[in-house]
This record gives structure tokens, C-alpha cells and sequence, in this order.
């Protein structure tokens, strides 16, 4: 994998290349699909997507580049591992982040679709990171990491009534831990 500002280049070959196929297809359709970490595709902020397949030496090979409408902050939301250690962003990046992510979660939400796996392990990734910040109203962090926890399960599970409800609960508390200001 290569990455270069708004362009992420991708590389596989014979089961991976099936695997990466697969990934982009159920990713475009909707379809509940594990995140996968050697190929972090972003799907909502996706501008362009090429594919090439060759055949060598008996193998598919597949190249995919991928180009991004618009920066996702100052960090790049790509998989855990793959991030150097100790990279936490200010609360007011954070913050900037889960708005966003929050909203087009909500957005996708009204429209009746799910949304994709990334988006879910973003939000629930930044989720647990807010979390961490003291003096922004810690007392309600374990419920709302409880609705966290509840909302990805029913987004595992398929399940859009569940997830409707969910975020409407997590909507309503961080609407009442934004109240809380820090100390």
C-alpha cells in the first residue's frame, strides 16, 4: 500500500485479490462486511475508485487506487496498527472528527441504509477515544460507552430499527455531555 495525500494505491494478488474484490463490492452495495486492515478503504469520503486486473503467472492481480474528495483531519483514520504509538489528537480535532462521522452516520441512518463497516469502527474507535479526556462529563462516559457497544452489535446484526434507536440515545446524551463544560 502506498499514500500519497488524497491517494492510497493498493496491490493484490490471487486470494487476496479475490478478497479485495469482494470488500470494494459489498462495501458499494451496503452489504455488512468486516473492515478489512490491509486494504483501509475509506467508502464515504470516496471520489474515485480504478481498478486494473492482470493475469500473471497464473495469479489475478489486482490494482486498485483510490482517491478521497476531501481531508479527514489531521490524522488519518486509518486502522489501529498501523498508526505510530502514542497518537491521540488534541479534543477539538477529536471532537471535529466525531461530528463528522457522526453526521454521516445519521445521515445514512435517515435514509434508511446502514452504515458501512469503516464508518462504524471510526465512530466506535473515536468514541473510546473521547472517552478519555477527563473533565467532559466523565460521569456519563460508561453509559455512553455502553451505547456504543449496544449500537455496533446491532449494526453487526443487521439490524437499522436497532440502530435507529441506538443513535438516537447516543445522540440524546451527547447532546446532555456537550452541556457539560470542562473544568
Amino acid at each position: 500500500m502506498t499514500v500519497s495525500g488524497k491517494k492510497m494505491n493498493f496491490i493484490a494478488f490471487g486470494e487476496d485479490a479475490q478478497k479485495l474484490l469482494k470488500y470494494i463490492s459489498d462495501s458499494l452495495s451496503h452489504v455488512h462486511t468486516e473492515t478489512m486492515e490491509a486494504f483501509p478503504i475509506d467508502f464515504s469520503r470516496l471520489k474515485k475508485l480504478n481498478l486494473s486486473l492482470k493475469t500473471e503467472t497464473g495469479q489475478t492481480r489486482v490494482k486498485c487506487t483510490v482517491e478521497y474528495d476531501r481531508d479527514a483531519g489531521t490524522l488519518p483514520d486509518l486502522p489501529h496498527e498501523m498508526r505510530p504509538a502514542g497518537d491521540k489528537p488534541e479534543f477539538s480535532v477529536l471532537k471535529k472528527r466525531m461530528d463528522k462521522i457522526f453526521k454521516i452516520i445519521g445521515d445514512r441512518l435517515k435514509a434508511g441504509e446502514l452504515p458501512s463497516s469503516l464508518e462504524i469502527d471510526l465512530f466506535c474507535r473515536n468514541a473510546e477515544m473521547m472517552t478519555t479526556f477527563s473533565g467532559y462529563g466523565d460521569n456519563m462516559y460508561t453509559e455512553f460507552q455502553n451505547l456504543v457497544v449496544e449500537f455496533e452489535n446491532a449494526f453487526r446484526r443487521s439490524n437499522i430499527g436497532g440502530c435507529k434507536e441506538i443513535f438516537n440515545a447516543i445522540r440524546t446524551m451527547k447532546t446532555r455531555c456537550h452541556n457539560v463544560l470542562p473544568p
